[in-house]
């Protein structure tokens, strides 16, 4: 027996399972994507940029469990400015710590607490590169942390936020192995060569 007589009855019952699927995929899709990321820019002597290697690693939470953030990538912004993303997607996290080597030198930066997913794009002002280890705490709360400004960037962080907690660069966080070495997927270092 033919359930469908003519091409027309197919035809809208294509149309129905096609709309079907895309209703599913589109709904899928929104609620896996949270699309944030963290900018960083550096600078050296006479506030020159510079082009870094740059490595993060993400805690997220237990200690010892630990990821790569889904991707790091250079981006060039206006007049030469190097910009490194590092994408942190939804996770949050309780400490990301990112590792800046410039010229045999090496610059941690350690973010504490942050509620990520919240506003997207988060900037950092550039900073002047020097050796050490910094942080910052956000305790939860990005939002006050945020400085305000007239462009498009959502969450624009201050430099002057950064606390200088050793003079020798320390890492805290231990790369991932095995199963969870590839949970972040991506790069995990990046060169931002000009």
């Amino acid at each position: 027996m033919n359930l469908f007589n003519g091409n027309s009855a197919r035809s809208l019952c294509l149309f129905a399972l096609m709309l079907f699927c895309l209703v599913l995929f589109t709904s899928q899709a929104n609620a896996q994507c949270c699309c944030g990321g963290i900018h960083i820019s550096m600078y050296g002597k006479n506030k020159k940029p510079i082009s870094p290697e740059v490595t993060a690693i993400i805690g997220r939470g237990k200690p010892g469990e630990t990821m790569l953030p889904r991707l790091i990538e250079p981006k060039e912004q206006k007049k030469g400015h190097q910009t490194i993303r590092v994408s942190a997607d939804c996770y949050g996290f309780s400490l990301m710590e990112i590792t800046v080597k410039h010229k045999s030198r090496q610059m941690v930066l350690r973010l504490r607490d942050l509620p990520f997913g919240e506003l997207g794009e988060i900037y950092l002002e550039p900073l002047a590169f020097r050796p050490g280890t910094f942080e910052i705490d956000f305790k939860g709360e990005l939002e006050r942390h945020c400085k305000r400004t007239t462009g498009d960037l959502q969450c624009l962080i201050p430099a002057g936020l950064w606390r200088k907690v050793s003079e020798r660069p320390e890492s805290e966080l231990a790369p991932p192995t095995g199963k969870g070495a590839q949970s972040g997927g991506g790069k995990a270092t990046s060169r931002a060569d000009r």
